[in-house]
């Protein structure tokens, strides 16, 4: 058979086994004669499928490439394939697996060397996920689904400082270092370090600014907290402040050491800060009270010692200490080795011992325990104590030395006691409404009957004293058109009229009889020489029986219009004399 070119050739259409392929040397591809081109030996493959591929490698039937369709081209690696197709405007890279439903696709440069894309790369957000290297289980998902239709939104990764930082998200629990946050709105619970923010801040939550004392927290802005605010360090408010709930400041009982408000002038910022003044609770169980405190700087506003001070006090009273005397198993006196001090009228005082039946009353006299009434001094004791219980909050007005070591108490008002300190200067136009009173009764004012009490609750006069009057003035001056009335309140009283020495000079007993210089006998009683200038009447009550009417005396001593004196005595008068004794009054 001569030599023919292989282009020269007719196209074969069915191979058999017994067609024979020409080997060509290309042994040498520096040699041109040696060359040869595929179109030049063959024309088509055949399209093949993945399990039988139309260009196979040798030993190898099920890797190769195949081409079931036009417009398709897939590479077969044995249960596995990797095809690429057009579909509509798409040109789809696609794996399978005849073997498994699920098989991965990995694109990997070699060594430090990068998979780069030069075209903008669109992934469907449903299908895209990021795996952990380690850990596939844990994936992270993106989801565009909240946005706008038609709309691109670009999200810049800020420069951190650091090679690897943290993505803040809604949900998580997380630390943020170095934020700037413009008009955030926060819900949940929220915790920063050194936070400062600008703009519109709203806390709809529980928030907690600060965890020890060097923490602070400055608001330059208008700012609006519509829930509770628990503030556990200092604040300093430089602006006006409105509230139109209650501001709660937490402390415990007990811990000796208490929040407070304070008032700070920072025109007058010393070593001293500026402070003015403080208000502050006192909650131990022993001793509440509401202290407001002034710091007076207006001379020296080095210092940080107050000077003034009011206190509110819910035990304003000091309790009486007394030992109970025990005589033959009964309580049978007291020693008040301490009678208190601003104690009410409702104080109360129990027996205790190993006795019973012991009742008593204290008797409380200008908030102070003057003595004890035993109403029932009981049986069987051997040895007894008194308890002492009252109530009663004052108002006290507080002086304080330069270094706060010692105070001055001076109460204002207190169960006990009202007691107006000069200190505090005059107190002008003092208008009540309604009954006042004052020191359990020293003063009372009866606003239903129009009634005053001194040391004694009115009952039917418009002033009544329960006690002596004393005055300085020189007349005392009362009654109406019709009388004037000076009346005994009790039948057995004796009216006195005394000296400034307290001798009586004259008297009214209780019968009625006027004793001038002595106490009477008579219903009229003198001790000493008497004057009547004008007419001595005697008149005789019952002439029958000679009732009244009569003169006793020694002697009775006349003196004419000359001067000259005549005695009568009953030796130089018979009984049955008809002589006559007129008696003149002379100018």
């Amino acid at each position: 058979m001569a030599t023919r070119k292989i282009s020269d050739l007719t196209l074969l259409t069915t191979v058999s086994p017994s067609d024979t392929l020409l080997l060509l040397d290309n042994s040498d591809p520096v040699d041109t004669n040696k060359k040869s081109e595929v179109g030049s030996i063959f024309k088509a493959v055949p399209g093949g499928s993945q399990n039988q591929p139309g260009l196979a490698f040798d030993q190898k039937t099920a890797t190769g490439l195949y081409s079931t369709t036009q417009g398709e081209l897939g590479i077969s690696l044995g249960d596995s394939k990797l095809l690429l197709e057009k579909q509509s405007t798409s040109l789809v890279l696609s794996c399978r697996d005849s073997a498994d439903s699920n098989l991965d696709l990995t694109l990997q440069a070699l060594g430090t060397g990068l998979i780069r894309f030069n075209s903008t790369i669109a992934i469907n957000d449903s299908v895209f996920t990021v795996p952990n290297s380690s850990d596939n289980s844990k994936i992270i998902k993106f989801s565009a689904t909240q946005l706008p239709t038609g709309t691109t939104r670009t999200f810049v990764f800020p420069d951190p400082g650091v090679e690897i930082d943290t993505i803040v998200t809604t949900s998580s629990v997380q630390t943020l270092t170095s934020k700037t946050l413009v008009s955030p709105i926060f819900t949940g619970d929220l915790s920063g370090v050194n936070l400062t923010l600008s703009g519109n801040l709203q806390v709809d939550g529980n928030t907690t600014l600060g965890s020890d004392n060097s923490d602070t927290l400055t608001v330059a802005a208008v700012s609006t907290f519509n829930a509770n605010t628990t503030l556990n360090n200092p604040v300093t408010v430089n602006a006006a402040t409105t509230t139109t709930a209650d501001v709660q400041i937490n402390q415990t009982s007990g811990t000796g050491s208490y929040r407070k408000l304070k008032f700070f002038d920072t025109s007058q910022n010393t070593n001293a800060g500026g402070q003015v003044g403080d208000l502050g609770v006192t909650t131990d169980s022993a001793s509440r009270f509401l202290d407001l405190t002034y710091y007076d700087m207006d001379t020296d506003y080095s210092s940080t010692n107050s000077t003034y001070g009011m206190r509110v006090a819910s035990i304003a009273y000091t309790l009486p200490d007394v030992t109970v005397n025990i005589v033959n198993g009964a309580v049978d006196s007291f020693t008040i080795a301490n009678a208190g001090a601003n104690i009410s009228q409702g104080l109360t005082a129990v027996i205790t011992g190993d006795g019973s039946d012991a009742l008593v009353t204290p008797v409380v006299v200008n908030g102070a325990l003057a003595s004890i009434t035993i109403d029932a001094g009981g049986q069987d004791y051997t040895a007894a104590t008194i308890t002492f219980t009252t109530t009663g909050g004052g108002l006290q007005y507080r002086t304080y030395d330069q270094a706060l070591e010692q105070e001055t108490k001076n109460e204002i008002i207190h169960t006990g006691n009202l007691n107006l300190i000069s200190q505090i200067g005059a107190v002008n136009n003092l208008v009540t409404t309604g009954s006042v009173n004052f020191d359990d009764g020293t003063f009372v004012l009866d606003n239903t009957n129009d009634r005053v009490g001194i040391d004694i609750v009115p009952s039917a006069y418009k002033l009544e004293v329960g006690g002596d009057i004393y005055f300085t003035g020189s007349q005392l001056i009362g009654g109406d058109s019709s009388q004037f009335v000076l009346q005994r309140r009790l039948a057995a009283t004796t009216m006195k009229f005394n000296k400034h020495d307290g001798t009586t000079q004259m008297l009214i007993d209780s019968d009625g009889n006027v004793g001038i210089n002595k106490s009477p006998t008579k219903r009229f009683d003198v001790d000493g020489d008497s004057n009547v200038d004008g007419d001595f009447y005697v008149t005789e009550t019952d002439s029958v029986n000679a009732v009244g009417g009569a003169i006793y005396a020694k002697r009775l001593k006349l003196t004419d219009i000359n001067g000259a004196v005549q005695t009568i005595t009953a030796d130089t008068i018979s009984a049955t004399s008809r002589t006559k004794v007129i008696f003149h009054a002379y100018s």
